[in-house]
């Protein structure tokens, strides 16, 4: 079984760190391979909203599968993770009673 967290903080070593951190650390125990992403490390920019959305690009991006973005990023490799991945732990620091950046351009891509 494999299992991702996602931690979406600039503070790698914060509190939405350690949550993310001691929910990988029951997967491990239970025996479940682990692994950690830190979305500020990554380039993964906001979508463009090229096409009708869910995959489906303008005609003038050629003809891409339901797969591919029009955008050369970090985001390619983790949505692969992601879809890899038999759970997903999401953690995000709250500002200004929302998501932070990188989480709403993380999801708005996924």
């Amino acid at each position: 079984m494999k299992i991702l967290a996602v931690q979406s903080s600039a503070n790698e070593d914060g509190l939405t760190h350690s949550l993310a951190a001691s929910a990988l650390e029951g997967a491990c125990k239970a025996g479940a391979e682990i692994e950690m992403v830190h979305l500020n490390a990554l380039d993964v920019a906001s979508c463009r909203v090229c096409g009708t959305g869910w995959g489906h690009h303008r005609l003038s991006e050629g003809n891409m599968g339901p797969d591919e973005c029009v955008i050369d990023d970090d985001f390619s490799g983790l949505r692969h993770k992601v879809v890899e991945a038999d759970g997903l732990i999401f953690s995000t620091p709250v500002y200004f009673w929302d998501l932070s950046e990188t989480a709403k351009a993380f999801l708005d891509r996924l």
